[in-house]
């Protein structure tokens, strides 16, 4: 229980600093900037709590069924209360456990531990797939929630697998698919007979494709307009 929490400075989880320093680490010194920025502003990601309290979920999932206020008593004889380490201890233990099974189950608390009515820790059973589904129709009736808008599909009109016609909000538009291939290579150094070389290497080729959009003419729209009518009836 003492290496519950970890006694270690408020840190960054992920950001700037972490990803900005393995970068230092194994760059070259030729390419490292000359000036590096410490304003907050200017970094990015944001900084969040480093507390490592896994064990903690772990020591009350390991102590279900016994008496909630034993369980705390040992938590309390290893967390002093006048240190910072302490006294979060004590308060994600105590955030951790509802003191009651009236909120079981509900979506603004932390758990999923609670006390049971003789006192004893309990673990919420996670929920079943169907449970959800079911709680999910209970609010969104009780709320009156809408369920949203399904969205179709645009008419289309295939000429082929990279020219097609797409029907927008009633007006026709021609789509055209172009695909590229680039040549890809790198260059390296090579050593013969003690003298340094620049060679360049192949590497497999680069393959892009870009889409293009226009509008259509009113002739091809009433072209256009006519086959998709037809379409639509058959």
């Amino acid at each position: 229980m003492k290496d519950l929490l970890v006694d270690t400075g408020r840190g960054h989880g992920y950001g700037k600093a972490d990803s900005r320093r393995f970068r230092f680490k194994h760059a070259d010194p030729n390419d490292l900037p000359r000036l590096i920025s410490t304003a907050r502003c200017r970094q990015e990601g944001h900084k969040n709590i480093n507390d490592r309290t896994n064990p903690l979920r772990k020591f009350l999932r390991a102590n279900c069924g016994r008496p909630w206020d034993d369980v705390y008593r040992e938590i309390c004889a290893v967390a002093d209360g006048r240190t910072i380490r302490g006294r979060r201890l004590r308060q994600c233990a105590l955030s951790y456990v509802v003191p009651n099974n009236y909120d079981v189950g509900h979506n603004r608390r932390y758990g999923p531990f609670f006390v049971d009515a003789d006192g004893t820790l309990q673990e919420e059973r996670e929920k079943t797939e169907a449970e959800r589904r079911a709680e999910a129709v209970y609010w969104r009736k009780r709320h009156k929630w809408k369920e949203p808008p399904r969205m179709r599909a645009n008419p289309r009109i295939a000429v082929d697998a990279d020219h097609w016609y797409e029907r927008i909000e009633g007006y026709w538009f021609a789509f055209e698919t172009k695909h590229y291939t680039c040549r890809n290579s790198r260059e390296d150094l090579v050593e013969e007979n003690g003298e340094v070389k620049i060679v360049r290497i192949a590497l497999p080729d680069i393959t892009m494709r870009v889409t293009s959009k226009k509008q259509v003419n009113g002739k091809t729209q009433k072209e256009l307009e006519k086959r998709y009518g037809q379409t639509k009836r058959n």
